[in-house]
């Protein structure tokens, strides 16, 4: 059972920036853009992240780790976890916000 970590990150994305002009005289779809976000995010978690980060977050979200799991198995306790998870989501998300306003202004993507 894995967690909708992209959908729950695409909504926070999508709800940051509004991409509807853009996309019409860009002529990009919907599903072109859930193609973007997707390798951005799978780019940023690669680059993005430290280790732990990283570790936290693809067992949590990829192979269905609880929080009390992880606790055990970093041997932190939850709330260190939580805050580690948290921390990755929104550095990811200050990462490829900063990706899409740099297309916004004329970058390409990816």
């Amino acid at each position: 059972m894995y967690k909708s970590f992209q959908a729950d990150f695409n909504d926070s994305v999508a709800a940051s920036i509004s991409f509807s002009a853009y996309q019409q005289n860009r002529g990009i779809t919907n599903d072109e853009l859930r193609w973007w976000l997707r390798e951005a995010v799978l780019n940023e978690v690669e680059k993005g992240l430290t280790g732990r980060q990283y570790e936290l977050l693809t067992l949590y979200y990829f192979r269905g780790y609880t929080m009390p799991q992880l606790a055990e198995r970093f041997g932190i306790n939850k709330s260190t976890v939580s805050r580690g998870l948290a921390g990755a989501r929104n550095r990811i998300k200050k990462r490829v916000l900063r990706r899409l306003k740099a297309e916004k202004n004329g970058l390409p993507l990816l």
